[in-house]
């Protein structure tokens, strides 16, 4: 097999953030997330497995199931953890 023809795309190394660095991104960068909505607010960040996973209100009802803002917020976080992710880990 002749693989000479092949582009690689290497992936960037991450780069360590803190966590206050890191919420203050994702602060900013969430806004570009089609499902934003105002009163969105990721307010804890941890990293598993080199993925980030946010945390915040869910806006659940008061029985405890997702409401119309639930989905939204889990979007916005999802989009979050994909967008930063690749880019940096935290820096304990």
């Amino acid at each position: 097999m002749d693989f000479s023809n092949t582009e690689y795309t290497v992936a960037p190394e991450k780069k360590p953030i803190s966590k206050d660095q890191l919420m203050l991104k994702a602060v900013e960068l969430m806004k570009e997330c089609d499902d934003y909505i105002d009163g969105i607010l990721p307010t804890d960040v941890r990293e598993v497995d080199g993925s980030f996973v946010f945390t915040g209100e869910y806006f659940l009802r008061e029985d405890g199931t997702p409401s119309a803002k639930t989905l939204a917020v889990f979007n916005v976080f999802k989009f979050l953890n994909h967008r930063l992710s690749g880019q940096f880990y935290l820096d304990r």
